[in-house]
């Protein structure tokens, strides 16, 4: 660069006068090799089908599909089905795809092109377009209408795939909840068996009972008062039956006998005929009665005693000339009866009394163990009702999976139609060959500019008067004008030679390479 040097529209012509051979060098032989390059390349054609999934006719508010994958999901799966290697040799043996590059590339490679010149693109939400590019208007055309139909055959395939899945699954876990279930409820029986009457759901129903004993036994033992009372009663007149004359004359009263000691009642009584110790034995029974049970030793034994007197007693009595007789015998043998059949059905409230008492410890037992169930009761039973809702849960939903696929199969669910099968191109796609020849010239031009630019910004020679006096600050004396020599000239006809040379040779082999293409 020449210092003080004006770069203006004069200089600019100045400059592509004397070097316009770098701007048009490169413009010309990049046009060339893109209008080479363009014509060249092959024709590319592209046709495509359209398709829609169309809705089931039955709303979804009746039944529920039974795909839960979206449709973009399921394009995709699709895609991925008919691109496979298989169905990609298929389509290259079927239509005679690639037939010049067959047995010069490898198979995978092949199909790798073929694979990315298939074009499966979503539209909407339920439409989605299959397309392929290819060399051949026929070919193109046949192998687009092939994939249309594999895309519709696979989508559709896609929702009765995944509606037997889905029934398959459900069928596998409801037998597994089903499995589960009984099994729990093999257990909860178990528990029940085990501590029946100690359950927390029991607790009422046990109080219940404890109440109802209880209030049994309460009347049972007023009933039985009154028995006993009426026993001694009856003990009383059949003394005063059967006494004698003398006896019953001389002393109508027991007299007063202290309490025997323990283990041995009949120590106190005193002697005397079988009447008058029956008499004083059944007078130290009622007054024994009212401090012992029934149950207790010392009654029992005085209970035998009583018996064995009694008997003693009817023997005398029938063995006695001065016995009573008539009435009087009457009357003994009905309260004899009477007392016997008193006693019976006081042996038999005693035993109701014994076994209601023990209802009522172990109606008790079961309330005061509930605490202690209440706990694993509740586990169980949380267990269970959540295995039971899972149950039913998959219950329902396998029947719905099963009107879904019967829906399906009665042609009234979801549907895959052809919009629009691919038709014939009738011009390509591709190349655009005024935008290959536009880019080509453009980076010529900009090539021979940049050359031109850089060849001025390193350029040092001074080529005008004014730009002797802007570097030099002389005066100028003459102008010597520019000096060809033979050897310059020669020099400057070879280099051109050979530019225009090599664009000719470069031209002849891209139509070459054309050629052979």
């Amino acid at each position: 660069m020449v210092p003080g040097r004006r770069y203006n529209v004069q200089y600019a012509v100045r400059s592509l006068r004397r070097s316009w051979w770098m701007l048009v060098a490169p413009l010309v032989i990049f046009g060339t090799i893109a209008i080479v390059v363009a014509k060249a390349l092959p024709d590319v054609y592209y046709a495509q089908g359209v398709v829609r999934i169309v809705p089931p006719r039955v709303s979804e508010a009746y039944v529920k599909g039974a795909a839960t994958v979206g449709i973009p999901e399921r394009v995709a799966t699709a895609r991925a089905q008919i691109l496979t290697n298989d169905r990609l040799k298929a389509l290259v043996q079927e239509f005679d795809i690639y037939p010049l590059m067959r047995h010069r590339v490898p198979e995978d490679v092949m199909l790798s092109w073929l694979r990315s010149s298939v074009r499966v693109n979503l539209v909407s939400a339920d439409v989605f377009t299959v397309g392929y590019f290819g060399y051949s208007k026929q070919r193109v055309e046949k192998v687009a209408g092939r994939l249309t139909a594999q895309m519709v055959e696979e989508t559709a395939k896609q929702r009765a795939t995944l509606t037997d899945n889905q029934g398959q699954f459900l069928e596998t876990e409801l037998e597994n909840a089903r499995k589960r279930l009984e099994e729990h409820e093999q257990k909860v029986a178990e528990f029940r068996r085990r501590y029946a009457g100690q359950l927390p759901t029991q607790v009422d129903a046990n109080l219940k009972l404890m109440q109802g004993a209880s209030t049994e036994l309460q009347s049972n033992e007023d009933a039985l008062a009154k028995d006993r009372a009426r026993r001694d009663d009856l003990n009383r007149q059949l003394d005063a039956a059967t006494a004698k004359p003398a006896l019953v004359t001389g002393d109508a009263l027991d007299p007063e006998i202290p309490d025997p000691p323990a283990g041995d009642p009949t120590a106190t009584l005193p002697p005397g005929p079988p009447s008058q110790q029956l008499r004083q034995a059944r007078a130290l029974r009622a007054r024994l009665a009212r401090r012992l049970t029934a149950e207790h030793p010392d009654m029992v034994a005085l209970d035998r005693f009583i018996v064995q007197a009694e008997k003693v007693a009817i023997a005398a009595a029938q063995g006695d000339p001065a016995a009573p007789a008539g009435d009087s015998a009457s009357r003994v043998t009905q309260l004899r009866t009477e007392l016997k059949t008193l006693d019976a059905q006081i042996s038999a409230r005693e035993s109701t009394s014994k076994r209601l008492r023990e209802a009522m410890a172990v109606y008790r037992t079961r309330v005061d163990l509930v605490p202690e169930r209440e706990a694993e009761w509740m586990r169980l039973t949380r267990d269970y009702n959540t295995l039971n809702g899972v149950y039913s849960g998959l219950l329902a939903k396998r029947e719905e999976s099963r009107i879904a696929a019967n829906v399906d199969r009665q042609a009234v669910g979801e549907q895959v139609q052809v919009l629009d099968t691919p038709k014939r191109p009738t011009r390509p796609v591709s190349p655009n060959r005024r935008a290959i020849g536009l880019i080509g010239v453009g980076l010529g031009a900009g090539l021979g500019l940049g050359l031109l630019l850089l060849r001025e910004l390193t350029d040092r020679t001074i080529r005008a008067e004014e730009e002797v006096l802007a570097a030099l600050n002389l005066p100028v004396v003459g102008l010597v004008p520019k000096i060809v020599t033979a050897p310059e000239r020669r020099q400057l006809r070879r280099r051109r030679l050979l530019w225009s040379f090599a664009a000719i040779v470069l031209c002849v082999g891209l139509a070459a390479l054309r050629w052979n293409g």
